[in-house]
């Protein structure tokens, strides 16, 4: 069973999420990758909150649109949290010109692709990722922002 929660912190003005829409996203995102359990937490903060938690987990003081933990150990249940800044987002829309819809399911799938096994610590890693959720953004006719 695929369980999926929904925080938005109170600091975050002006942002509704679609949260039906949003679990039928991941849904999809994990079905493709053949998960059939997982418990997720996605949290919508400002980007200080991210920031902070990237300084203290990771050691890296520099501003973040996503950050994925993994809760679960090898072999159990996918479980994790994911922290995104729709913040963050909206300024990435505008630079990468993309819609803000579409910058803020990137993050949604980034984060899940992360929690999943993916990586992007290289061009060819990155690039793997980037195709993958563009794969998902252009299926995905859902709106997840409100």
């Amino acid at each position: 069973m695929i369980q999926i929660k929904v925080f938005i912190e109170p600091q975050v003005k002006n942002f509704k999420i679609n949260k039906t829409n949003l679990e039928k996203l991941i849904r999809s995102v994990l079905h493709h990758h053949n998960y059939k359990n997982a418990i997720l937490s996605f949290v919508f903060s400002p980007y200080e909150i991210l920031n902070k938690l990237k300084i203290k987990f990771f050691k890296i003081d520099s501003i973040t649109d996503v950050i994925a933990f993994n809760l679960n150990e090898k072999n159990e249940l996918l479980e994790g949290e994911i922290y995104i800044s729709p913040d963050i987002a909206k300024e990435n829309s505008k630079k990468f010109n993309n819609s803000f819809e579409d910058e803020i399911k990137r993050l949604i799938i980034h984060g899940t692709l992360h929690l999943i096994g993916y990586l992007d610590h290289n061009k060819v890693e990155k690039s793997k990722m980037n195709s993958v959720e563009n794969k998902f953004i252009k299926l995905d006719t859902l709106k997840v922002v409100s």
